[in-house]
């Protein structure tokens, strides 16, 4: 009897790690059509930083993955206002993270433009999503199953940048987007990350070189 406890137990300790294996951005098919081996790893670096974030909102909360999604969704999800908009997420760290980032995982996603901020004759950097890298070409692969990615590409190609209209879908309905694809919590956690960092970036317009990239 003993022997037999023991193997289902190694059998379903074997079934959920292969399960957690393939909930994986690393072994996704679409992924590593478009990215290497590099910036795949890079990708899990900046997924795996957004859900400790999020997981750290609410300390109590020992669910799962994806109730820690929602958690941090329903957080903000009867705000008023994208003014009220509150992330938690810790900008400093965030650099930090920046730096652990190939510069090439870095170009295929994001670029850096300027702003001018509200009542206001400085001109700062802003953080924005690259409309012609890798990052773009799977958007576009991922929306070809799923319209509510194909709805925010097309939305972001037709804007060039990330609409209050784009944001505020990501708020209010955030239960049309399929939290159980890795594919889409990795760009959950790149949408949220830019946002982070538009929401916490103030330095003046400058010149951004491969050694001073993403404001490092």
């Amino acid at each position: 009897m003993k022997n037999l406890l023991f193997f289902i137990f190694i059998t379903t300790l074997f079934i959920s790690c292969s399960l957690e294996q393939k909930d994986s951005v690393i072994d996704d098919e679409t992924v590593n059509s478009i990215f290497t081996s590099a910036e795949i790893n890079d990708l899990v670096k900046i997924q795996d930083f957004f859900e400790q974030q999020i997981s750290s909102i609410n300390k109590n909360d020992k669910g799962s993955l994806l109730k820690t999604y929602y958690t941090f969704f329903e957080g903000n999800s009867k705000i008023k206002n994208l003014g009220q908009l509150t992330l938690s997420i810790d900008f400093n760290k965030q650099k930090e993270l920046y730096k652990r980032l190939s510069y090439s995982t870095y170009d295929q996603i994001w670029r850096m433009s300027w702003t001018v901020q509200m009542n206001s004759v400085d001109t700062l950097n802003r953080l924005e999503l690259k409309y012609d890298g890798k990052y773009m070409e799977f958007l576009e692969k991922v929306g070809e199953q799923d319209g509510k990615i194909a709805q925010y590409c097309s939305s972001f190609k037709g804007m060039g940048v990330i609409s209050p209209s784009m944001m505020a879908d990501f708020v209010k309905n955030y239960k049309d987007y399929n939290i159980n694809d890795p594919k889409v919590r990795l760009i959950i956690a790149i949408h949220y990350l830019t946002m982070n960092d538009f929401m916490n970036r103030v330095e003046p317009k400058s010149v951004v070189t491969k050694a001073k990239f993403h404001g490092r």
